[in-house]
């Protein structure tokens, strides 16, 4: 499949072609820190994140300890390699071993947007020159752990409003009330 055709290119992304063609038709392994040079992606756990999340397309290998690999490229025009590592592109072609684009249970979705919720909260925090950064770093980690807790609970068993319960509650119970902490096991 070839990419749409407006499809953007950055400049970050041409320097991380050229970088990993460089690497593979070389053949050599790099670090974290020699692709923050070459492609102009600043170093630091955001760079991080996103090479753990596979953001740089299923060229990418981590070899562990820090060192990558890469393979696929040689063949790839800047074009292509922009739609390849979109979001777009990655949301609608999952890799076998990525499993499917979405979980399919509701309990392993809430947990993949927590993560996620997890992930763009330290991301926004890290960001020095981002106003609001800590309001948006709580709001965000608030909605993580609300979307953990929400699997973990599974999302039909809290009893909604307007509803009867088996113990004779009202119809304008609580949504959900924990009673005493102490006799539950989160």
């Amino acid at each position: 499949m070839s990419a749409p055709r407006s499809q953007k290119v950055t400049k970050q992304q041409v320097n991380t072609l050229l970088f990993f063609q460089q690497k593979e038709r070389d053949g050599d392994v790099f670090s974290a820190e020699e692709f923050a040079e070459a492609s102009g992606y600043p170093l630091g756990p955001s760079l991080r994140v996103k090479l753990n999340r596979k953001e740089f397309g299923e060229f990418l290998a981590d070899l562990g300890g820090g060192q990558y690999s890469v393979l696929g490229t040689l063949e790839l025009t800047p074009k292509e390699y922009a739609w390849r590592v979109s979001t777009a592109y990655r949301r609608t072609h999952a890799s076998a071993d990525e499993g499917p684009a979405a979980p399919q249970t509701l309990s392993a979705r809430l947990v993949q947007k927590s993560l996620h919720a997890a992930l763009s909260a330290i991301e926004v925090y890290n960001k020095p020159d981002f106003k609001y950064r800590e309001e948006a770093f709580s709001i965000l980690m608030v909605n993580a752990w609300e979307l953990l807790l929400k699997a973990k609970g599974g999302a039909g068993q809290c009893r909604g409003r307007n509803q009867h319960s088996s113990e004779g509650e009202g119809r304008n119970a609580q949504a959900f009330s924990p009673g005493n902490p102490h006799d539950h096991h989160w």
